[in-house]
């Protein structure tokens, strides 16, 4: 399980993000998920962006970080592919957010749908049974991190 040799982390000082794009720099691909609050507002609330290059996969909280200038650095970094799943709503904040769209992209949902493979989709995971003492309708970061695993290429 790929799962098994990858690093997972939370991040949410400054110190964190920047040990974070160390290791992400210079990655042939990252996968890529925005999670946003729409309630209340015309445009998207970035509350998570979750990124993995198979090798680490971390949950970024924006709402703690006032400058995710190093994280949009690799993020726009063109020699990179970003791989994300009905990628319209998170490029929407992305654009809306920083005036820029992360590029190039691979888009998982129109490719399924070009194969054939309809209702193709990311579903969201219960908490693991060892995490009972987490409320069950709450993700975790481990489900976070099983949401980015499922965009990632199989040959990672």
């Amino acid at each position: 399980d790929r799962k098994d040799v990858m690093q997972e982390q939370f991040v949410d000082t400054p110190e964190q993000l920047q040990a974070l794009c160390e290791q992400l720099r210079g990655s042939e691909w990252l996968a890529l998920d925005t999670e946003f609050i729409r309630e209340k507002t015309y445009y998207p609330r970035l509350c998570l962006i979750q990124v993995c290059n198979g090798e680490v996969a971390a949950c970024v909280d924006p709402l703690k970080l006032s400058d995710l200038g190093p994280l949009l650095e690799i993020l726009y970094d063109g020699s990179i592919l970003k791989v994300l799943h009905a990628a319209r709503q998170d490029l929407e904040i992305f654009l809306h957010d920083y005036r820029q769209l992360p590029m190039p992209i691979f888009d998982t949902q129109p490719a399924a749908a070009l194969l054939g493979l309809l209702g193709l989709g990311l579903l969201w995971r219960p908490s693991r049974p060892s995490r009972r003492d987490v409320d069950p309708f709450e993700p975790t970061l481990d489900d976070t991190i099983d949401e980015v695993d499922a965009t990632l290429p199989d040959a990672a």
